[in-house]
Order: structure tokens, then sequence, then C-alpha cells
């Protein structure tokens, strides 16, 4: 009787484990299908990396902070004309990047930082970018962008006779080997100071993913 007993314990025992381990099942299968729309728990977290790929990534969307100070230092700063330039860029670094993908989408463009190193004689605009394109799996993927837009001299502006700033005289032709000169050291001829700069872009990367 006594080994009989023990049975039935045993049994009711593993029953108790088995159960447990059904219910638990059940509640994470449950749990699975509450978060993820789907019972089986590895299946919805590779439904949840999908969904976090297919959607827009959030910026640092500094543009309004940012965007009047700019054009206090550069009033001829035109923001639509160069976030224009910045999104052609971010479609090219994703063709360049991902093989040239038939659908590509571009979303917000903010200003993320500005640096004026006046000291240094270089300035640059820190723009972010959400976009998403469509891989060769067929998968919709979404992505950040950061471009650099540096202010520098353009060299394509100057007269044909001159190579950088300054470096001639308008009169004899004489070279100025120092900037900010106001008069050639040779004829005396006053020199106006040429200031061609442009904004142009400086780089585009995928970053932050």
């Amino acid at each position: 009787m006594a080994l009989n007993i023990n049975s039935i314990i045993i049994l009711i025992f593993m029953a108790f484990i088995v159960g447990g381990f059904g219910y638990a099942r059940w509640r994470v299968r449950k749990l699975s299908k509450q978060i993820f729309g789907k019972e089986d728990i590895i299946d919805g977290l590779k439904q949840a990396k999908i969904d976090a790929d297919a959607s827009p990534k959030s910026l640092a969307s500094l543009t309004k902070i940012l965007l009047p100070q700019i054009q206090k230092d550069f009033p001829a700063f035109n923001w639509q004309e160069y976030r224009e330039k910045v999104r052609q860029a971010v479609r090219k670094c994703i063709r360049d990047m991902h093989d040239d993908p038939e659908e590509i989408e571009l979303h917000e463009t903010e200003i993320a930082d500005y640096r004026n190193n006046s000291n240094e004689g270089t300035c640059f605009i820190i723009c972010q970018t959400s976009a998403g394109y469509r891989n060769e799996s067929g998968n919709w993927i979404e992505r950040k962008y950061e471009t650099d837009l540096a202010y520098v001299q353009d060299v394509s502006q100057l007269p044909p006779t001159q190579t950088a700033v300054g470096l001639n005289c308008p009169n004899c032709g004489a070279p100025i080997k120092m900037l900010g000169r106001k008069t050639c050291p040779y004829c005396g001829t006053g020199i106006t100071e040429l200031n061609i700069r442009v904004w142009r872009v400086n780089g585009t990367k995928e970053f932050g993913n």
C-alpha cells in the first residue's frame, strides 16, 4: 500500500510540474500575442525588429533654435535651398550604399548642430535626415543620415588670374603674399579684399541605427 501511495504522490507531483509548465507556456504565448501579435515569442521578437526597422527614426531637431543664429551670422543663408541640397546628398548616399534601391522616401530634415569657429575660420552646420528604402529582400528599412554643411572658399568664382583670394595685384599682377593687405606692396594700388565663400555639402553618412 505504501508503494502505491508513493507512486500516487509522485504522479501528482509530476502532473503539477507538467501543468505548471503548460500554464507558464500558455501565459507566455498569450503575452506574446498581446505584445507582438504572434503566439510564438521568437517570431514576435523577429517581427518587432522588422517593425522597428520600418518605423521613421527620430531626429535631434534644433532648427527653430539654431536657424535664427545662423541667419544672424549669415544673413544671405537660405535654409530651404540648402535643405534641398542636403536631401539630394542623402538620396545619393542611400543609392551608393545600398545598390541603388528603387524605392527611397525622405522624411524630415532638421538642423542638429551649428559650429561657428570664427577663430579658426571654419563654420559647420550639422543636419539630420530620416529616410527609408526597400532593400533587396523587399523589406522596408528606415535609417538616419547626418550631413555636414561647410562654409568654404569657392575658388570657382575667382577671376582667371587668381588661384586664391587676393594672391595677385589687379594692377601690376604682383603676388600678394599676405592676405588682408589693403595696398599692393609693389605699386601701391588699392586692393579690394574678396570674400567669396559658400556653403557646400561636406559629406553624408548613415548613423545611430
